[in-house]
């Protein structure tokens, strides 16, 4: 018999009891209160909803205090707006990658695209409206109408989008800054957003997409290590039948089939198979 193996490729009741006593006592004392609510960057975690994330800052990173103080100039934020009909995008990006689908590499144009998928005029012109109440400039929105591009300094993208940015050293003495909340906007403006890009400088500087800048694996990569090398990844070995043939099921793309005879011989064989069809091989020992 010979041996064939093959591999590849977050307590609101005690603020309002405070705020029910006070206004009980004295109220005077709570006027200014209810001024700072008029503010349209006062904060009401009811009425406020998160459209980011807290990005992951390395242990090694040495925190340098506030960033405001250090900032020359302002900086320059995108809002990600989520795209209308998601389901139909996610369906068309499907089926334009899908051989045998009438679709297949069937693309849009990019006016297509924007007509198709981009935000409405009313979801922009809100975006819009909010950030200049909140004394941020809007520089612009981009051609598929999925950004909405600002600026504003670093104390009044803070008050607007109730952030902390951070200064930061990394290991090889570069300086950076992230924020250690999350932004958030009004809620009803909020659903219309999938995300702001700008407040975190440190993934800029990280040597990679794949790891953090003190060269340590994101889950990302843990993620992807586990589908290329494990999921996607073909290991079979066993014995040939009594005719020779040996039957797997495999990946599409690039193998290498290893077959040891009887006398301990091995002969190795780089083979590329293609999707969807059934492929013969001949390996002679």
């Amino acid at each position: 018999m010979r041996h064939a193996k093959q591999t590849a490729g977050h307590r609101p009741s005690r603020v309002v009891t405070r705020a029910i006593v006070a206004c009980s006592a004295a109220a005077l004392v709570c006027a200014p209160a209810l001024l700072t609510a008029a503010d349209p960057s006062a904060r009401d975690v009811t009425a406020f909803a998160s459209v980011g994330w807290v990005p992951h800052v390395a242990r090694s990173a040495v925190p340098l205090g506030p960033l405001a103080p250090h900032a020359t100039g302002d900086l320059r934020l995108d809002v990600v707006l989520k795209p209308r009909h998601a389901d139909a995008l996610k369906a068309l990006a499907a089926a334009v990658s899908t051989p045998g689908s009438p679709s297949f590499r069937h693309y849009l144009t990019p006016a297509q695209f924007r007509d198709r998928f981009g935000a409405s005029q009313a979801t922009i012109d809100a975006v819009k409206q909010t950030l200049h109440e909140r004394g941020l400039h809007v520089t612009g929105v981009s051609a598929n109408r999925l950004l909405v591009h600002m600026r504003g300094t670093a104390r009044t993208i803070e008050r607007a989008l109730h952030v902390s940015l951070t200064r930061y050293r990394l290991p090889d003495g570069t300086v950076g800054f992230a924020n250690r909340s999350a932004p958030v906007l009004p809620r009803d403006v909020a659903a219309s957003v999938s995300s702001i890009v700008g407040l975190d400088s440190l993934a800029a500087i990280a040597p990679a997409g794949l790891v953090r800048a003190d060269m340590s694996p994101k889950p990302v990569y843990e993620r992807l290590h586990a589908l290329i090398k494990g999921e996607w990844w073909t290991n079979t070995s066993g014995r040939t039948q009594a005719n020779g043939e040996f039957r797997l099921r495999t990946f599409h793309g690039e193998h290498r089939i290893t077959v040891e005879a009887p006398d301990g011989r091995t002969v190795s064989q780089a083979v590329r198979w293609s999707r969807g069809a059934e492929h013969r091989t001949f390996v002679i020992v």
